[in-house]
């Protein structure tokens, strides 16, 4: 699960994306793409984790969907 601040586009957009968009965007599309191509499956969801109430509800959807977190990783701002 990838928690975003900004909308990302849906992975059945993607491969349209590459072509017509932005080379960060193509950048996140490509390294997303790589570890679903080695078997991982991704859920982006677009919450903004500074705003308590938006980052409850989305735990809250994790926790009746998978039960458990098992971990968390937070890479804001690193490029």
């Amino acid at each position: 699960i990838l928690l975003s601040r900004s909308n990302f586009p849906p992975q059945n957009e993607w491969r349209s994306m590459l072509v017509t968009n932005s080379s960060a965007l193509n950048k996140k599309i490509k390294f997303l793409q790589g570890i679903i191509d080695l078997g991982a499956t991704i859920n982006i969801i677009q919450c903004d984790v500074s705003e308590l109430n938006s980052l409850k509800k989305v735990v809250e959807s994790i926790l009746l969907t998978h039960g458990k977190i098992d971990g968390i990783l937070h890479a804001a701002g690193v490029p």
